[in-house]
């Protein structure tokens, strides 16, 4: 999971929390407030200046010395100001040479297995967001299968178990990641490959549908 625990060093207590949390803060009122919703918004802009194919007015490290410096003056009328003016360059941001907006891009970025039981094979699998918008990830499924060889071949493959990435609005930005985890039942000797699909059956439209499934070669038990 992307953390931005040395991003801006001058956040109030959030050490725990990912990009993608930040861009569900709230606010609120005071100081604290008005950090969380400079946080929010300096995210948001991070984000877009870092992506190759987002025109943004600024650099990624102008934005990074920009917030930490309204961070840093403890003034809420400050910071609601820069806020104001990234939340404008972000609702401005376009893709470079795209005629229309763009889209975003699900893949399974790594899988990671846990110890076996005697019935199971726990995995952590990392979803990323490779598109140039943000996706709402509410009732998007995450689908294993265990696979003789590296290619996903539905009616021949075994299902390994799935699960849904977020049962509520959970907005993945451009360049976030989300980690899930399931507890698959343990494979037969005749597989030797789980195969890992996001975005089974298609629920969300994407600049790339051909990049939702990430093969990894099963652990020797």
């Amino acid at each position: 999971m992307i953390r931005h625990t040395r991003l801006f060093p001058q956040r109030p207590r959030s050490a725990g929390h990912s990009l993608a949390d930040a861009l569900e803060f709230a606010g609120g009122p005071g100081v604290h407030g008005a950090k969380l919703i400079l946080l929010r918004a300096g995210v948001a802009a991070l984000l877009n200046a870092s992506h190759p194919g987002i025109d943004y007015p600024m650099s990624a490290a102008e934005v990074t010395s920009a917030v930490e410096a309204a961070l840093a003056s403890d003034n809420r009328d400050t910071m609601l100001d820069l806020a104001e003016e990234l939340d404008a360059m972000n609702d401005g941001a376009c893709v470079i040479g795209a005629g229309e907006p763009g889209l975003p891009d699900l893949i399974v970025s790594q899988i990671v297995f846990g110890t076996p039981t005697s019935t199971a094979l726990p995995r952590t699998m990392t979803v990323k967001n490779v598109g140039t918008v943000a996706v709402d990830v509410n009732g998007v499924t995450i689908q294993g299968h265990y696979s003789a060889d590296a290619t996903l071949n539905l009616g021949v493959d075994a299902a390994a178990g799935g699960r849904v990435l977020s049962t509520t609005s959970l907005m993945l930005a451009p360049g976030a990641t989300m980690n899930v985890t399931s507890n698959g039942i343990l494979p037969g000797p005749e597989f030797a490959y789980v195969l890992v699909t996001v975005d089974y059956g298609q629920s969300v439209v994407e600049a790339d549908e051909t990049n939702n499934t990430t093969a990894l070669a099963l652990p020797s038990f």
